[in-house]
């Protein structure tokens, strides 16, 4: 299933999705934008959802190269 069709299922059950005219009531940039705001509101809450915990080794100094595992570093929990 695409994102095109997830959001067809939900203008179905919002009665918006008749035969050759989806999307009428609800625009599809508008419900994309109302999918953003849950996700982003969702992430507020429960960060753990979209956060991972990893074991790196570091190196001695300020600057780390952690491009081999991670996109994004949020924070060092702890060293040894």
């Amino acid at each position: 299933m695409t994102f095109h069709d997830w959001l067809r299922n939900i203008a179905a059950a919002l009665s918006d999705d008749e035969p050759g005219r989806p999307f009428q009531r609800y625009a599809m940039k508008d419900m994309i934008m109302a999918y953003n705001d849950a996700i982003c509101l969702v992430a507020s809450y429960r960060p753990d959802l979209f956060t991972e915990v990893r074991v790196v080794e570091l190196t001695a100094g300020y600057l780390q190269d952690v491009r081999g595992c991670c996109v994004n570093v949020l924070d060092v929990l702890y060293q040894t």
